[in-house]
């Protein structure tokens, strides 16, 4: 089953393909109670919630080998295991991301700040990501750029076509 980011699953009328950022997948799946569905949801959200807090200290190389390679394994049988080998036969259900890029690079609003041995140009920018052509792309104030001695000699904005 895929969830898009805003938690709609697919099959509703909400559900956003392209947003589709986690995949769940129930194999031989049974429960007694709610509760035991309420535990697995819990464990899969307490380990997005943790890899999140991990992904913040990281920098882009990091994060795109965490969001695309994460799967978290859980067991009904066996719900404090810890890793597979610890499961074993048990019915295995597992939530994992959807492994597209896009989910990483498709941050509307994010900035982009430019450092240098100079130090830090205090002049941001906003970037946007053209999903269906798969370019990052930003707009920069160039006189404000250019005014400002760290941003000048940080980067020449010949990379930017000027």
């Amino acid at each position: 089953y895929l969830a898009d980011i805003k938690g709609n699953w697919i099959g509703t009328s909400s559900f956003n393909y392209y947003l589709a950022s986690y995949s769940l997948h129930l194999n031989g799946f049974s429960v007694s109670t709610m509760s035991q569905y309420e535990n697995m949801m819990n464990a899969f959200n307490g380990a997005l919630q943790y890899i999140g807090s991990i992904a913040k200290t990281q920098n882009l190389a990091y994060n795109i080998l965490l969001w695309t390679s994460f799967v978290r394994f859980y067991s009904i049988e066996y719900p404090t295991a810890s890793n597979f080998s610890a499961i074993g036969s048990g019915q295995l259900q597992y939530l994992q991301m959807s492994g597209s890029p896009n989910q990483i690079f498709d941050l509307t609003g994010q900035q982009m700040v430019i450092f240098s041995i100079a130090g830090y140009c205090p002049k941001k920018s906003l970037v946007t990501y053209d999903r269906a052509n798969g370019l990052i792309s930003t707009e920069l104030d160039y006189s404000a750029f250019m005014s400002n001695d760290i941003c000048a000699s940080a980067l020449s904005p010949s990379v930017f076509g000027y």
